[in-house]
């Protein structure tokens, strides 16, 4: 079971990605985001692989739609996976595959796309969707929690959450939030939300570090 989020922040230009999963470590499979190209979640049977090529076919000028058709078209094993991409106009874009294990749902938003496999409730993604635009003056790694919260509190399956992860993108070739939670056995997500509510504080200084060591 996973659901995730991918979003785009309209006043910054930032894009994220959070994921939730039963599984261990979701987020070193599921999710990439590329600064000023687009975010993607691939779940059910996570593709590093498949992730990149969508990033790349966003970056040579394809919309979310066109890069979905291409990157899907004749593909092996794409029946067995799901796909959520924003890219950096906040247009979106999502596939579900024919074999895709049990429960499934997706929901569109204002620059984001929220889906879920193997959950209890359809309702998860559109609580996804919900919460995330509910505060739209809060920054956008704190919107993509707010939405895996939602989602959680509408999924009632037995075999439970146990890593998460976030990622967001400015302006630099790296996500400047890197945030994962590769195993934990009830609360990844809140353990997530302990970890942003601590590195937000330090988020400017750690971009100062890594780009002008000794400067302010």
């Amino acid at each position: 079971m996973t659901f995730s989020i991918v979003g785009r922040c309209q006043k910054t230009g930032e894009l994220g990605v959070a994921v939730a999963s039963s599984l261990i470590a979701i987020g070193n499979r599921s999710p990439q985001v590329r600064s000023g190209v687009g975010a993607v979640s691939i779940q059910n049977a996570p593709s590093p692989v498949l992730a990149g090529e969508v990033l790349d076919l966003l970056q040579s000028g394809l919309g979310p739609t066109s890069a979905l058709n291409l990157a899907t078209e004749e593909r092996e094993y794409i029946d067995q996976r799901q796909i959520l991409i924003v890219n950096r106009e906040g247009r979106t874009g999502h596939f579900t595959g024919e074999q895709v294990q049990g429960h499934y749902a997706t929901c569109e938003g204002r620059d984001a796309v929220a889906g879920m496999c193997g959950a209890s409730s359809a309702m998860v993604p559109s609580a996804m969707i919900v919460a995330f635009e509910q505060r739209t003056d809060a920054p956008l790694a704190a919107r993509l929690i707010n939405a895996l919260e939602a989602g959680a509190g509408q999924n009632r399956e037995q075999q439970g959450v146990h890593s998460a992860v976030l990622l967001v993108a400015r302006d630099q070739k790296w996500p400047y939030i890197d945030l994962r939670v590769d195993w934990h056995q009830s609360a990844p997500i809140e353990v997530l939300r302990g970890l942003w509510d601590a590195y937000r504080v330090e988020v400017e200084t750690n971009l100062v570090l890594a780009l002008r060591p000794g400067a302010g």
